[in-house]
């Protein structure tokens, strides 16, 4: 009982602790397993393929992993969940594991690829959101300061930042390395620390960004399409 459909990775919390995949040949009486241990809850077989999963109990906040069991038969594969701290958080959560699977997992992707080919490789995460500081930068919002094209509107410190950046990326472009004379170190990427350059109004550098969860997104998208690492 394969999963089938595209993939989305259900948030669940106290207040809703039901989730839908998309299977075939369970049966009714199929169990559940969460983490690799039998868990309490409930089926429901909903149009097509479609199977409502109902959780009496939930584990820790984070990421999991559910699959399901015919008695007697082989498990399905792995299908990943994630608990949120509270229904209020609910979206946040939602929003940020939408956007590591479409972006944050395939910009990693590349890089262990490159590093494995052994070219020198390097990873940024842009941090600055100038129109709201307290929240994280959305897609697309680095290109005007990679271009050095920012209005005037923006502060001296944006400004800053864009002229650097600019500096990094022609330097790439140049070199192959965004390295040069009066920019701050950024540090190669590499298969244990995956350091990437922290780009914001302060420049800093970070390891390991987001590895369980997007660990887990691996994971299940290798035994989904029988990949092998």
């Amino acid at each position: 009982h394969a999963q089938r459909g595209k993939q989305v990775f259900p948030v669940v919390h106290n207040n809703s602790k039901n989730m839908t995949i998309n299977a075939r040949h369970v049966k009714d009486d199929a169990l559940i397993f969460v983490n690799g241990k039998r868990a309490n809850g409930n089926l429901q077989f909903r149009s097509g393929e479609n199977i409502e999963i109902t959780l009496e109990d939930l584990p820790d906040p984070g990421i999991h992993f559910l699959q399901i069991q015919n008695k007697g038969g082989l498990f399905s594969n792995d299908f990943i969940f994630h608990v949120a701290d509270n229904e209020q958080n609910l979206i946040d959560v939602e929003i940020d594991f939408i956007s590591d699977e479409m972006f944050v997992r395939a910009s990693r992707e590349l890089a262990l690829a490159g590093v494995r080919a052994n070219q020198d490789t390097f990873l940024y995460v842009f941090g600055r959101n100038a129109q709201d500081p307290e929240n994280l930068a959305p897609h697309y919002a680095e290109v005007k300061y990679v271009f050095n094209k920012l209005e005037n509107t923006f502060s001296k410190e944006d400004q800053d930042l864009a002229e650097l950046m600019n500096s990094y990326w022609v330097q790439f472009a140049r070199t192959g390395n965004p390295n040069g004379d009066g920019l701050p170190y950024w540090p190669e990427f590499d298969l244990e620390s995956q350091t990437h350059q922290f780009l914001d109004i302060k420049i800093s550098q970070g390891t390991l960004d987001r590895k369980e969860r997007l660990d887990a997104m691996d994971t299940y998208l290798r035994a989904r399409y029988g990949l092998v690492q």
